[in-house]
């Protein structure tokens, strides 16, 4: 794993499991306040909480710095939490922007909560805060996640993401082609691309700048000194060149020494020692890095993993000649030899060829740069970026949070059970979800149990019938407490895998039908009736003939299903079928299985 990979993870995964409230929590509250950003009567539809992992002048925190200005230009109230500190934090005070740096050690509902209270729409920056998006699951928040990151940080942070079903309370972005590509690989889920951008400022393009620096032309490479750059790849290339290429060109590395990997940073020193054309600054701040732009005619992005590149970006806005790996992100816009030079990864004999190339013909070589800034212009403009915000909040404004469920426990003399079962329901991360446990005057204490592991949860709710009254009866006591949209019901041992539920309530909304189960239909004889993509509707004909009916879970729709008949049967599974009936005459009912139900969430 790369080092700097190693270093950043490290740090979220610190940052995301050490957070605690803090004194500064209640100031950040009253500021948020006191500009109208939140209230203590209601949530404001307007008001946008981000989320940054941290406020140093790097990549993804300089590019969601430019949206929040946009957030905020298009009438949005937004507040941020980050949770290292840095210089981007005076930017966002100069905004009138209230922040709130966080670096505790504990995360903690108590956090969580009070986030949730004020701000109804969250907008988290980067895969590494994904516990975030988790936690807001669980909570009747809307959850905006804008992705940037390269490959080996969704190979490591893999298993994690199957806790994660993405629901309709949900969006995730993806910085560009290649993080769509990763979303899609990886999470199993898709996108949609939101392009960071970069906002225009005139220089000098690459031709004036090989006039102005006397007939030299200047190569730049700017970013982290390691590896997955590609450092090693271009130093290579430098090597093999003639003397007569040397004599006529100059190469700057630009980068942070003190996190560059150890080796990268030493074959640079000895490519400084070699070559008097190889020039290593270290990191510089956005002027200097401005004013250098004017004097080289090249930038090189040489990457073995590059999600888009914000310098090919920033030379293409510049109108410089841009060489940049096949990779890159920016090169799914970008057209070999029509409007930039793209190579192989990782081939140093190459990119010395398209060095020689541009040295030997850069003169001629202004309509690459032209068309270059035409792709600045149409995909990376601080306009574009404004364009597809505004694209992205347009239908989110007037959709509705994810629908809220009720589950039904029943239980009778199963302590053990149950609590595996409640387990697994608070495992799913379903939002707006209420859970009422029925205990049918079970000879178990079960409500100590309860209390002990679940007595912070606000969202369940105890019954304990005074006499065994039966699984049927007790479920519709039950059901006619609760009052959400969708009503669910599961007896105690029943274990069902993460965000079953999810999948559950997307098949009812999907396919407009009346209830949903998750297991399929026992039959006389013992025989089980094929359901799946061949046969999901079950009919009369099927329930009546059924010995019993085995599911995980079932879910249904409360405004259609608004009654529970109260049957009086000898066997209590029976009036269980009677539902089912109730439930076919209404309308169809579904029986899905595990694969099913995956393809819909």
């Amino acid at each position: 794993m790369d080092d700097n990979v190693k270093v950043k993870l490290e740090a979220a995964y610190e940052s995301n499991n050490s957070i605690k409230p803090v004194k500064r929590l209640d100031e950040w509250l009253k500021e948020c306040k006191s500009r109208n950003l939140i209230n203590d009567n209601y949530i404001d539809e307007k008001s946008i909480l981000v989320f940054s992992h941290q406020l140093s002048r790097t990549g993804a925190p300089i590019v969601l710095l430019d949206l929040v200005r946009i957030m905020k230009k298009e009438g949005y109230k937004v507040a941020v939490i980050s949770f290292m500190d840095g210089s981007l934090k005076e930017e966002y005070k100069k905004e009138g922007i209230p922040v709130l740096v966080y670096n505790s050690k504990y995360i903690n509902e108590e956090l969580i909560d009070v986030l949730s209270r004020y701000f109804g729409t969250w907008f988290i920056n980067t895969l590494v805060l994904w516990t975030f998006v988790a936690y807001a699951k669980n909570r009747h928040i809307k959850v905006i996640w804008w992705m940037h990151e390269n490959e080996q940080f969704y190979q490591i942070m893999q298993k994690e993401y199957c806790k994660l079903v993405k629901t309709k309370n949900m969006r995730f972005l993806a910085a560009g082609p290649y993080v769509q590509r990763m979303i899609s690989t990886y999470m199993n889920t898709e996108s949609e691309i939101l392009n960071f951008g970069v906002k225009e400022e005139r220089g000098t393009d690459a031709i004036q700048a090989y006039y102005n620096e006397h007939n030299i032309v200047r190569f730049l490479l700017a970013g982290t000194l390691s590896s997955l750059k590609g450092i090693d790849v271009l130093a290579e290339a430098i090597r093999t060149l003639p003397e007569v290429y040397h004599e006529r060109s100059e190469y700057i590395f630009v980068g942070n020494m003190s996190t560059a990997e150890e080796g990268i940073l030493e074959d640079l020193l000895t490519l400084d020692n070699e070559y008097d054309n190889v020039k290593i600054y270290d990191s510089l701040n956005h002027d200097d890095i401005y004013r250098l732009y004017d004097k080289v005619s090249v930038v090189v992005v040489p990457s073995r993993l590059e999600p888009t590149s914000a310098v090919a970006v920033e030379g293409l806005m510049k109108r410089k000649i841009c060489i940049c790996t096949d990779i890159c992100g920016v090169s799914y816009y970008l057209e070999n030899g029509k409007n930039a030079i793209i190579i192989p990864s990782g081939n140093s004999e190459v990119l010395a060829e398209k060095i020689k190339y541009v040295i030997d013909n850069v003169a001629d070589l202004k309509y690459m740069c032209d068309a270059g800034y035409e792709v600045y212009k149409s995909v990376y403009s601080m306009e574009c970026l404004e364009n597809s915000w505004k694209n992205v909040m347009k239908e989110w404004d007037n959709q509705p949070l994810e629908p809220s469920l009720d589950i039904i426990i029943y239980n009778y003399n199963d302590k053990a059970g149950l609590m595996k079962t409640l387990r697994c329901v608070y495992d799913t991360f379903y939002n707006n979800m209420q859970v009422v446990v029925i205990d049918d005057a079970s000879q178990e204490d079960c409500l100590e149990c309860i209390e002990k592991e679940y007595g912070d949860k606000e969202n369940l709710m105890y019954i304990q019938n005074d006499e065994h009254i039966g699984e049927y009866k007790s479920f519709i006591y039950a059901y006619n407490s609760t009052e959400s949209e969708f009503c669910s019901y599961i007896s105690s041992g029943t274990c069902m895998e993460a965000n079953y539920y999810n999948g559950l309530v997307a098949c009812i909304q999907d396919n407009n039908c009346v209830g949903v189960c998750s297991k399929r239909l026992m039959v006389k004889g013992g025989k089980i009736i094929e359901t799946g993509y061949n046969k999901d509707k079950i009919t009369l004909d099927d329930i009546l003939a059924a010995d019993s009916i085995c599911f995980k879970g079932i879910v249904f729709r409360r405004n259609i299903v608004k009654n529970i008949p109260d049957y009086e049967v000898e066997y209590k599974n029976m009036a269980f079928e009677r539902l089912y009936i109730h439930m076919a005459e209404l309308g169809n009912l579904m029986f899905c299985d595990n694969e099913r139900i995956a393809d819909v969430c």
